[in-house]
Parts: structure tokens; C-alpha cells; sequence
């Protein structure tokens, strides 16, 4: 009965000690996992061209990961108009779409003619659409001020009797 009971406590002391030397610290958390100590979620790098499809908008721009471990830069972003400026930039992949497949109906003389022109000139006026909205989305959100108050803002201090 000794022995059992030594064999019991021998490894339940050997199962504690696998346990602590097998816990991860807390600087060995892998990138693009949450440190669920501190809550800190991987943040996906800005693109380094502007998007020219529209699942290259949700997938780096806009994207939540499963259980939000893993964010896009415009989702982890407080710009008040980054939901307009994702639209203006789906809008403009829309309409690019629309005058290639214009572009392609037209026949090798036509393209060097007038409407050839007109579908140049809207190509170059949607792309830039899409660059300025991209660019907009992109310095906003580099440059939001992380303050929720005025700097000017003053407040007294008053105290108030019990």
C-alpha cells in the first residue's frame, strides 16, 4: 500500500513538472497567433500595390480571421470613412471590369478610333478613382490620431461634498 501510494505521488510530482517545463512563456508566442495574456492580435501588413480585384479588398484590406486572431490593416483601422472609401475602390474594380469587356467587343480599327479613346479615358479615370481611394484608405489610416479628445479640450477638476 506504501508503494502504491509513492508510485501515486512520484507521478503526479514528475507530471507537474513535464507540465511547467512544457508551458509556452510569453515571449514564445508564433506570430499570427493571439496572446491570449495580453490579448494581442497579428495585424497584416499593407499591400505595397493598390488592389486591382475585389477579393484582393476583403483579403488583405478588410479581413477577419477565424476567432479574430488575424486582422487586416483597414479592419484594425478608426478612419470614419474607410467603409466609403472600400466602396469608391469596388466601385472603380467594377467599372474597370465593365470597359475591358467593352474593350474586348470592339474591333481592331475601332479601338484606334473615337470610342477607343472614350474607353481609354474612362479606364485612366477609374484607375485613378481606384489609386486615390486606395491611397486615401491607406494615409488615413496611418495617420488616425489614437486620441479620442481634443488636445485644446480643458477640463476643471471640482469636488463635489460628501
Amino acid at each position: 500500500m506504501e508503494q502504491l501510494l509513492l508510485w501515486g505521488v512520484g507521478l503526479w510530482v514528475l507530471t507537474r513538472l513535464n507540465k511547467k517545463k512544457g508551458a509556452p512563456s510569453a515571449q514564445s508566442v508564433a506570430p499570427g497567433s493571439v496572446d491570449f495574456e495580453t490579448g494581442r492580435v497579428k495585424v497584416l501588413p499593407w499591400p505595397d500595390q493598390t488592389p486591382t480585384k475585389i477579393s484582393e479588398i476583403d483579403y488583405p484590406l478588410f479581413y477577419v480571421g477565424p476567432g479574430g486572431r488575424t486582422i487586416g490593416p483597414a479592419t484594425a483601422c478608426t478612419l470614419p470613412n474607410k467603409l466609403q472609401l472600400r466602396q469608391d475602390m469596388i466601385s472603380a474594380i467594377q467599372q474597370l471590369q465593365v470597359l475591358a469587356s467593352q474593350w474586348q467587343q470592339l474591333s481592331p480599327a475601332m479601338q484606334q478610333d473615337v470610342q477607343g479613346d472614350r474607353i481609354r479615358e474612362a479606364v485612366e479615370e477609374q484607375t485613378n478613382k481606384l489609386n486615390k481611394a486606395y491611397r486615401d484608405l491607406k494615409n488615413g489610416c496611418l495617420n488616425v490620431r489614437t486620441q479620442t479628445f481634443s488636445p485644446d479640450t480643458t477640463a476643471t477638476l471640482t469636488r463635489v461634498a460628501p
